[in-house]
C-alpha cells in the first residue's frame, strides 16, 4: 500500500471579489498577494515533501501555461496538470482526480487543497494533513476546519461530536475543548443563510471548512457513486474523452457541457456518512475578499495595511489597505477604506462594504468592459505582451520572449510592424530570410509579410513592437 498523499489542487476559480487585481485571464490563485510567491505557489510548496506524491493540478484550459510556469518557477513539477475546458464546481474536477487514481490504486490518499488559501503556519498544516492521513485510511472522509470568526454565509459549517470515538469507548470524559484531534462530524451545512451562520457563530458548536479534505481515492468514488451518480458518470466521459497536448490532459469538454455545476461540499459532504473533522491550528484565510487580504497584510502602528508599505504615505489615516502596483499612494484622514490599483482600473471602497465588489464586476461583465477580462500584461506560452500605449492607428507594446521560445508563424494584412530589440538576442524571420537582431537593433515587418519572432539566447528577450494601420 502507498502510504504516501496525492495533492490535488483545485485551481479552476475566477476570484472576482479581488477584482481589479484577479481577472478572468489571470485569476486570484496566480496572484502574489501576501508575498513574492503567488498563492498557488505557496500551496504548491506547503504540500510538497517525503511523504507527498508530485501535486495533481486541476485547471482551467485558459490558464494552463500559467500554471505550469508558476510551478516550474519553484522548482515543482506537477505528475499531471489535467485541463476544464470549461468552468464547473469543484464536484466533477474532484471526482475526476479520484477516478483517475482508484483506477491504479483505490487505497491512495488524496488531499483536496484549494488553491488560493493563506495557511502561514506551514509545519502545522503538515502535522495536521498527517493526522488527517491517518484517519482516512480508517476509510472515512476527513475534512479540515478553523474556528469561525463572522457569522460569513460563504462557507460550509461543521458540526463536530463532542467525544472522539476513543474516548467514547473508555468512558473518558473530555478536559478540553480543544477540537485539534480527530472528531465524528454530526452535521455539514454548505453556505448557509445569514440568519443560520449567525446561529451557528452564536452556539460555539460549529467550524468553519476550509474546502481542504483527505480521503481515499475509492472512499470517493464510493461516496460519488451513491450520493452522486450522474457527477460520476460525467467524470468517467470526461476521461475517456481525453487526450494528451504537449503534456496537458484535454478533459473531454461534452462531458463538462452535460455535467451539473455543483460543489463537491453540496453533492457529496453534505449527504456523506462517516465524515471526519480534524481542526487546523494557527491561522488559515481563503482570502475571499479585500478585506480578508487586508486582514493577512503586515500594518503600521494606525493599522495601515500593504504588502510594499513604502509606497503608503499616511497623513491621519487608520485602518486602511493599500495595493498600489508600484504607485505612491497618499492616504488623508480616511479610515476603513480599501485602495486597490492597476495600470487599468482602480478599486476605491469601504472595508465594510467590500462584499460588494462582486456586484461591480457583474456590471461589468454585463457592459463587455475589457477590464474584467485582462490586464495589460498577457500571458502566452512564449512569454509575455503588455500593451505601453494604444490609438485608432497605432498600438505599442512590450514583448517578453522566453529563451528556446518563438511565436508562431503569421502575417497581418491591415497592419505593419517595427520591432526594437532591448535586451537579449533574437532571430526574426520576415518572408524567406532569417536574421539575428540583437539589443538596440530594429526590424521592419512590411504589410501583408509572413513573419517570426525566436529567442534563441540564455536569457528572456525584451522588445518594444510598434504596430501601425487600419486594424490593429
Amino acid at each position: 500500500m502507498n502510504n504516501r498523499i496525492q495533492p490535488v489542487i483545485l485551481c479552476g476559480g475566477t476570484g472576482t471579489h479581488l477584482w481589479p487585481l484577479s481577472r478572468q485571464a489571470y485569476p486570484k490563485q496566480f496572484l502574489r498577494l501576501l508575498g513574492s510567491e503567488s498563492l498557488i505557489q505557496a500551496t504548491a510548496r506547503r504540500n510538497s515533501g517525503p511523504t507527498l506524491e508530485r501535486p495533481l493540478l486541476m485547471t482551467n484550459v485558459e490558464h494552463r501555461f500559467i500554471a505550469q510556469e508558476q510551478l516550474a518557477e519553484i522548482g515543482i513539477e506537477p505528475s499531471l496538470i489535467a485541463l476544464e475546458p470549461l468552468r464547473r464546481d469543484t464536484a466533477l474536477p474532484v471526482a475526476i482526480a479520484a477516478l483517475m487514481t482508484a483506477d491504479e490504486s483505490p487505497d491512495a490518499l488524496l488531499a483536496l487543497l484549494p488553491a488560493d488559501h493563506s495557511i502561514p503556519d506551514a509545519a502545522g498544516f503538515a502535522a495536521t494533513l498527517d493526522t488527517a492521513a491517518n484517519v482516512a485510511r480508517q476509510g472515512r472522509i476527513v475534512l479540515l476546519a478553523h474556528g469561525a470568526s463572522r457569522p460569513s454565509p460563504a462557507f460550509g459549517y461543521v458540526r463536530v461530536a463532542a467525544e472522539t470515538p476513543k474516548e467514547k469507548r473508555s468512558g473518558r470524559k473530555r478536559t478540553s475543548t480543544s477540537t485539534h484531534g480527530p472528531r465524528a462530524v454530526e452535521s455539514f451545512v454548505e453556505k448557509p443563510s445569514a440568519q443560520h451562520a449567525a446561529r451557528y457563530l452564536k452556539s460555539g458548536a460549529w467550524l468553519w471548512h476550509t474546502g481542504i479534505v483527505v480521503a481515499q481515492a475509492g472512499t470517493l468514488v464510493t461516496a460519488f457513486r451513491k450520493h452522486a451518480p450522474g457527477i460520476l458518470e460525467s467524470a468517467r466521459n470526461a476521461l475517456a474523452e481525453a487526450h494528451l497536448d504537449l503534456g496537458f490532459l484535454r478533459l473531454g469538454r461534452q462531458a463538462f457541457e452535460d455535467a451539473r455545476d455543483i460543489s463537491f461540499d453540496r453533492a457529496i459532504l453534505e449527504r456523506a456518512e462517516a465524515l471526519a473533522c480534524i481542526e487546523l491550528p494557527g491561522a488559515w484565510s481563503d482570502l475571499g475578499g479585500w478585506g480578508d487580504v487586508a486582514q493577512a497584510s503586515p500594518a503600521d502602528a494606525h493599522g495601515n495595511a500593504s504588502q510594499d508599505p513604502e509606497c503608503i504615505i499616511s497623513e491621519g489615516a487608520s485602518n486602511c489597505y493599500v495595493h498600489g502596483d508600484g504607485r505612491c499612494v497618499a492616504l488623508v484622514g480616511v479610515k476603513n477604506v480599501l485602495v486597490v490599483a492597476t495600470r487599468d482600473a482602480l478599486l476605491v471602497a469601504d472595508k465594510g462594504q467590500a462584499d460588494r465588489v462582486g456586484t461591480v464586476v457583474d456590471r461589468l461583465v454585463a457592459e463587455g468592459r475589457d477590464e474584467v477580462v485582462r490586464h495589460k500584461r498577457v500571458y502566452r506560452p512564449w512569454g509575455w505582451y503588455e500593451e505601453l500605449n494604444r490609438n485608432h492607428r497605432f498600438q505599442v507594446k512590450c514583448l517578453m520572449v522566453k529563451p528556446g521560445a518563438q511565436l508562431s508563424l503569421q502575417r497581418h494584412f491591415h497592419r505593419s510592424e517595427h520591432w526594437v530589440v532591448v535586451r537579449g538576442t533574437v532571430e526574426v524571420t520576415i518572408g524567406e530570410e532569417q536574421s539575428i537582431v540583437s539589443e538596440n537593433q530594429s526590424v521592419y515587418i512590411p504589410l501583408a509579410t509572413r513573419h517570426r519572432l525566436a529567442n534563441p539566447g540564455m536569457i528572456p528577450a525584451m522588445l518594444i513592437e510598434i504596430q501601425s494601420g487600419s486594424y490593429l
